[in-house]
């Protein structure tokens, strides 16, 4: 199976990569790597063919954003209806039978979320965002800086810009279909921390009932949290730790059960290969943002909460050039701080394409293995101007 690099996520583990992730997220067929803290998603050549299929007919028919705009209303109304059960006084109170519901329930509002989150992705509409890139830029060749045009003229909402420079209808259609896509995407990233909040209540509170560690409650299997709960069967702690290391899935959508773990061979195997990809001390993204500067890069440690973000930001400095597998708004202010931002994954309209076009630093996504190949300290340049990253 050829694989394909799509996304890096801090704090995937297995309870929550092999039943929401493994079973919402791909349409065909794929591969999730997990290893010390974070997930790695490759997907088939199959899969990028059946996605490039499945989203084809939002550029023939933008209205079709709408209904996207209507299911993420209801993920955020049904969210919103689950917070007063969702506080740590009422967790404490509930018998372990309903703990083991309440797991289901948001496993099962979790899948449903990503059923329709997993449309923004950059793999889905990447070809959207080629079409409109094609689109502007052949009107921009003649001009000094068409990069920064190309920017400036995305940024724009308004779509003034487009008119001016002569973008032609079909060019606006797909500016106007990207604006709308991102911001779907941000809306879901929004309620997509409330159910993190959540997850992180029902792990607390097995651990608390259970004794074991959070990371090996996050780490079992969903029979295994089963049994715990409703009948106190302690899991292997030994098969738990190790999966807290790493382990890896196979989906196949069309095969039941969708995901299989695969051998201790296969596992060393995608450990090696991911580990291969990243022995470079070149490589190259997308320019979200032109721009040429050396600076130290500072990748993005596992962090999960607002006061570890917090601590985080007070650490950067101006000389930093912030490297992540793909940045969310709790990192908008880093953007105010570093010289320049350098992700693993991202489209045009990604979050850190956006914040980096709109505070005008060099950035550059979806290289697919800035966090991998980059340590922190380590002297970069990043050349925005043609999308190469090279470490000194």
């Amino acid at each position: 199976m050829n694989l394909h690099f799509l996304w890096r996520e801090h704090y995937v583990d297995y309870l929550w990569a092999s039943n929401v992730t493994a079973q919402a997220y791909f349409l065909h067929s794929g591969v999730l790597l997990y290893e010390d803290g974070v997930l790695t998603a490759y997907a088939s050549d199959q899969e990028l063919k059946t996605v490039q299929k499945t989203t084809a007919h939002l550029i023939k028919n933008p209205k079709k954003i709408l209904q996207l705009k209507k299911e993420f209303q209801k993920m955020r109304e049904k969210t919103n209806k689950m917070s007063p059960r969702y506080t740590k006084q009422n967790i404490q109170k509930v018998a372990s039978k309903e703990l083991y519901k309440l797991f289901l329930e948001l496993l099962s509002l979790i899948q449903e979320m990503i059923v329709t989150y997993r449309l923004t992705e950059p793999h889905f509409v990447k070809h959207i965002e080629e079409m409109a890139l094609n689109a502007v830029h052949s009107k921009l060749v003649h001009y000094k800086n068409p990069g920064k045009l190309f920017s400036r003229i995305v940024a724009d909402k308004s779509c003034l810009l487009s008119k001016k420079y002569g973008i032609d209808t079909e060019g606006l259609k797909l500016i106007k279909l990207m604006h709308r896509v991102a911001q779907m995407r941000f809306k879901a990233k929004r309620t997509s921390f409330s159910v993190g909040d959540y997850a992180e209540l029902l792990l607390r509170e097995t651990a608390r009932r259970t004794y074991l560690a959070i990371p090996q409650v996050s780490n079992l299997q969903l029979q295994e949290l089963k049994s715990l709960l409703l009948e106190g069967k302690e899991p292997n702690l030994t098969s738990v730790n190790k999966r807290q290391k790493n382990f890896a899935l196979k989906i196949c959508m069309a095969e039941s059960p969708h995901a299989k773990e695969v051998s201790n061979t296969e596992l060393q195997n995608l450990i090696r290969y991911e580990r291969d990809q990243s022995r470079v001390t070149s490589f190259k993204g997308s320019i979200a943002y032109p721009g040429k500067v050396v600076g130290v890069a500072r990748v993005l440690p596992l962090i999960s909460t607002t006061h570890e973000y917090k601590q985080y930001m007070c650490s950067l400095k101006k000389t930093d050039i912030l490297i992540a597998p793909m940045t969310a708004p709790s990192l908008t202010r880093a953007f105010s701080i570093v010289k320049a931002v350098v992700t693993d994954e991202g489209g045009l309209m990604s979050h850190a394409s956006l914040i980096a076009r709109e505070k005008q630093i060099p950035c550059i996504i979806g290289t697919k293995i800035a966090t991998r190949a980059l340590h922190d300290g380590d002297t970069i340049t990043v050349d925005a101007n043609s999308g190469i990253v090279t470490k000194h």
